[in-house]
């Protein structure tokens, strides 16, 4: 369910002009609070593990995944939720250019394909009602595409955002993505982990100080670079393992995403040859989880860790990700490339 779009408000103050009674009142301010100090991320199997069900303002969190497994696409759905439940956001991405983005959250709004949408705006045919509609829907968005941003970029945003929207203080950075942060002078570190390491410090600095909530997106390392079955195609389960081998300690909130259909023994002709039994089982195991992706809390710093997280189903026409009902949703792990639940035997939803 997309949540409701609800009007962004500050101060109680407003609550006494629509409600007369007085517990009327308190519901309100109440609700006020709430919102204002949690930012929901809209799938609530995520969102119960979250300590206040979301992520506080001053916190810090990390989508991590392989290339290609989805991460921005995630973290635009992350904005639509936030914008429709009232929340303000300001979204760097180093890999996309305004336009690019626009196009991409008025297809997860709307339902529409983006590549369609980007045609009829080069044909001058698209819908102007829409137009107007996303505008104003999405009138608490600000989106930059620096190249290389600094952490002082980050703030000018901030800062920019907040001067010309007295009526709804930014809630919200989201970062696409923390390898393209560009550290000043000052900042010492030696190999990829530890300026990995130095670039979390600096975004849970910016949370903190800011008041705000801050999201990064991070590219996880493949593993055993060797030995070709065993690399993470972004088919494996982020674990805790992942986050200390990238140096991504310093975030206190991980949420990785990892998808079964991108097993490379699934494209493996040899291994299909030489193991046909297996492959067949391979391809029965992982069937139920082709368009799906699964986003689990690997870290959480603020209260219980959700390892294997929430199965999500993903429309490639529309870039919508939707969380699955909890009744058909899987519980896997991965070994050697299968999906497995705790008892060692392939796991399906249902």
């Amino acid at each position: 369910m997309w949540p409701a779009p609800r009007a962004a408000f500050k101060g109680v103050h407003l609550s006494i002009k629509l409600f007369d009674a007085p517990d009327q009142v308190e519901e309100w301010a109440k609700e006020a609070t709430f919102r204002d100090a949690v930012i929901r991320t809209g799938y609530p199997g995520l969102d119960r593990y979250l300590k206040g069900g979301g992520i506080r303002r001053g916190q810090c969190a990390c989508l991590m995944a392989r290339s290609e497994v989805g991460k921005s696409w995630l973290a635009l759905n992350l904005i639509v939720n936030a914008i429709l439940d009232g929340h303000s956001v300001v979204f760097s991405s180093q890999e996309m250019t305004v336009a690019e983005v626009t196009n991409r959250l008025m297809a997860i709004h709307f339902g529409l394909d983006p590549l369609v949408i980007e045609q009829e705006k080069r044909n001058g045919t698209f819908d102007p009602n829409l137009e107007q509609r996303y505008r104003n829907d999405f009138r608490n968005l600000s989106v930059y595409d620096y190249t290389e941003p600094t952490f002082e970029d980050l703030r000018k945003a901030a800062q920019l955002y907040n001067a010309s929207h007295d009526e709804a203080p930014l809630s919200a950075i989201i970062q696409d993505y923390s390898d393209y942060m560009r550290l000043d002078r000052d900042d010492r570190y030696g190999n990829s982990a530890q300026k990995a390491n130095t670039v979390a410090k600096r975004f849970a600095q910016l949370a903190k100080t800011k008041n705000i909530v801050v999201v990064t997106l991070v590219q996880t390392g493949r593993a055993s670079e060797g030995d070709s079955s065993k690399r993470d195609h972004g088919h494996k389960m982020v674990t805790k393992e992942a986050i200390m081998y990238g140096g991504e300690q310093a975030f206190g909130i991980m949420l990785g995403i990892w998808r079964p259909e991108l097993d490379p023994l699934l494209d493996d002709e040899v291994y299909a040859r030489q193991n046909p039994d297996d492959y067949l089982q391979l391809q029965a195991d992982i069937e139920p989880f082709r368009g799906k992706a699964f986003v689990n809390l690997a870290k959480n710093r603020y209260g219980p860790s959700h390892r294997k997280g929430v199965l999500m189903d993903l429309d490639w026409g529309t870039g919508r990700w939707r969380e699955t009902p909890v009744s058909s949703t899987a519980s896997p792990d991965t070994t050697g490339g299968h999906i497995w639940d705790g008892a060692g035997s392939a796991s399906t939803p249902g």
